[in-house]
């Protein structure tokens, strides 16, 4: 008898956005992204136009599969 041993993929996504304090301004958005237990992406964005921006130019996948932030 053979058994197979397939790996298990795990992408995980954690992000919030809103505003700080009593600025509506304000903006911050902390984003994690890892994939395996590797750490695709780590970051703070201070700006919705930031995060946006970055998420335009920025592609992150983990076993074939797209990620995408939310800002």
């Amino acid at each position: 008898m053979t058994f197979k041993v397939l790996p298990v993929m795990l992408a995980l996504v954690f992000g919030s956005a809103g505003c700080l304090g009593d600025d509506e301004d304000s903006y911050e958005n902390e984003v994690r992204l890892t994939c395996n237990g590797t750490v695709l992406l780590d970051r703070t964005f201070t700006s919705k136009a930031e995060c946006e921006a970055h998420r335009a130019q920025s592609t992150y996948t983990c076993a074939g599969v797209a990620l995408t932030i939310t800002c």
